[in-house]
């Protein structure tokens, strides 16, 4: 069996050609741009298929090209039929939550706060996204580097650096056009890796795909759906049920329109009609690449069994270090770079996604609303471009602390990226949900709304999760829909605690005059004003 060790000279030339490539293309494709409309939403002129790449690219992240491998290496492939789930609430979101956020020519979802309630609900949505969204993104950097530490060598301050600088970069002079092209050309050179370690390992095992499917056979590594799996139990302590699935359908029909960074690419659609076929691209053409991954954590489970028998790679048991040490030390020289491109491929488009929607919800939602109103479209494009540069480097800073934070206290970084994500967003959802569908909500309502379910969330969290032990924890999962059932349900009684005042109640979904069925499918010109 060959073995390399670490990445060599050939290795670092196809990862610089592929680092220089992606800044050049970032910059190129954003070149022209006139106003803060060409910089933050690129024109709202851009076909569907750029789109829906982007879209599937701004969510498949560094942990998802490691962890879904690891996952089929570990477990199998049960978990890859969540994503049939996240396609059902799809029809819903499109026909209501999606086709009204976007008939309104909305900047941000948390615009449509302020016409539905208030300016202060709009500027306290925002600043929950802005602080959510910026944990995440040092947790998504702070990974990356952990993956990259042992597999190349670099360590954990140089990579979150790199990549928040290369990021930022491309970001800053592209916006979002640059960042919609550079995520195509990523996401070619992300499957690319991913296919070369499928033929690889194939072209080495005796049977090659018969094998894949016979140890995956013989290891019970299939889809384990059975009667007896536990997957049609409702425990909360099962580790995959299809209860916690279907209950999750719910939020996720509001989620795509009220997810600023999903909203954001969403409406650099030319017309509804490109929207529509973006998001349904991207939730169907997911489902191939998505396998295609669980494919590659099979086969590596067949070249352990097969090949690697006392071996180094048969003494790791756990399948995303098996996964880091097969490419780093298995997969020829050049191959590797080709892989570690696709690693941060899959890294800076989540973050440079991330990044754009940080700056348009600051320049948008708080600078040009609040700060400095009645100013140029020259000055708030420069107030764009500085945002997306300061947010890049504050992406790099909390990288750096939320390595600080899990090296001193040991804490599980899946709980920090799930507990962060769950709990705010969903106290976000909460109060989209509040204003979208209940024609009686009010300011009030939602302010209470905001506390009381909040308070009940961290409230639960707390005494149920942190001080319990690991075993008779609440899983965090469930901590992700306590949190908008709760900012819905008190906002909701305590809305008839005053009257109505001046909210507009017609932008409920519920006999909307903004909602026309008929031209869902239609190529019309985009509604103006």
């Amino acid at each position: 069996m060959e073995s390399h060790t670490g990445l060599t000279g050939a290795d670092y030339a196809v990862i610089a050609v592929y680092i220089i490539g992606i800044v050049l293309l970032g910059t190129y494709a954003g070149r022209r741009q006139k106003n803060t409309e060409d910089f933050l939403l690129a024109g709202r002129s851009m076909r569907w298929w750029p789109i829906a790449i982007s879209l599937f690219a701004a969510f498949f992240s560094s942990i998802s090209y490691i962890a879904i491998p690891g996952e089929a290496f570990n477990y199998g492939t049960t978990m890859y039929l969540y994503m049939f789930f996240l396609i059902l609430p799809l029809p819903v979101a499109l026909l209501f939550f999606l086709k009204l956020f976007y008939r309104l020519r909305l900047w941000t979802a948390y615009e449509y706060l302020e016409r539905r309630f208030h300016v202060g609900l709009r500027i306290c949505g925002s600043s929950i996204f802005l602080v959510t969204r910026c944990v995440y993104l040092g947790v998504a950097l702070y990974a990356t580097a952990l993956l990259l530490e042992p597999a190349v060598g670099w360590p954990l301050w140089f990579s979150i650096i790199l990549i928040g600088a290369v990021g930022t970069v491309y970001a800053g002079f592209g916006g979002l056009k640059g960042v919609i092209w550079t995520d195509v050309a990523q996401f070619v050179i992300l499957v690319g890796g991913v296919l070369a370690i499928i033929i690889f390992i194939i072209c080495r095992l005796p049977n090659g795909v018969a094998d894949i499917w016979h140890v995956a056979g013989e290891t019970n590594h299939g889809f384990n759906i059975g009667w007896d799996s536990g997957f049609w139990d409702f425990n909360f302590m099962q580790r995959i049920t299809v209860w916690a699935w279907l209950i999750g359908v719910l939020p996720n029909c509001i989620a795509p329109a009220t997810d600023q960074v999903n909203l954001q690419l969403c409406l650099a659609c030319r017309n509804y009609r490109s929207l529509a076929m973006s998001m349904i691209g991207s939730s169907v053409g997911g489902l191939p690449v998505v396998f295609i991954f669980y494919i590659a954590g099979l086969a590596l489970l067949a070249y352990v069994r097969i090949l690697g028998q006392g071996t180094p790679l048969a003494e790791i048991s756990q399948g995303d270090k098996a996964y880091t040490y097969f490419i780093t030390h298995i997969m020829p020289v050049g191959l590797r770079g080709l892989i570690i491109a696709g690693l941060l491929s899959a890294v800076m488009s989540t973050v440079v996604s991330v990044i754009n929607s940080l700056a348009t919800v600051t320049v948008k939602d708080i600078y040009q609303r609040v700060v400095a109103p009645g100013r140029g479209e020259r000055h708030y494009l420069a107030a764009a471009k500085l945002m997306t540069g300061g947010w890049g480097m504050i992406a790099v800073a909390a990288g750096c602390l939320i390595a600080w934070i899990c090296s001193a206290y040991q804490v599980s970084l899946l709980e920090i990226s799930n507990i962060c994500l769950g709990i705010f967003s969903g106290i976000l959802l909460g109060l989209f949900a509040l204003g979208l569908l209940n024609p009686r909500s009010n300011s009030f309502g939602a302010w209470c709304g905001i506390f009381c379910g909040s308070g009940v969330t961290l409230f639960v969290t707390y005494y149920f999760f942190l001080r319990c032990p690991v075993a008779e924890r609440i899983s965090f999962l469930w901590l992700g829909v306590l949190a908008p059932v709760s900012v819905f349900v008190i906002g909701s009684i305590l809305c008839f605690c005053r009257p109505r005042g001046e909210e507009r109640t017609e932008l409920v979904i519920w006999k909307n005059p903004l909602l026309n069925y008929r031209d869902v499918f239609e190529n019309k010109e985009r509604m103006k004003g």
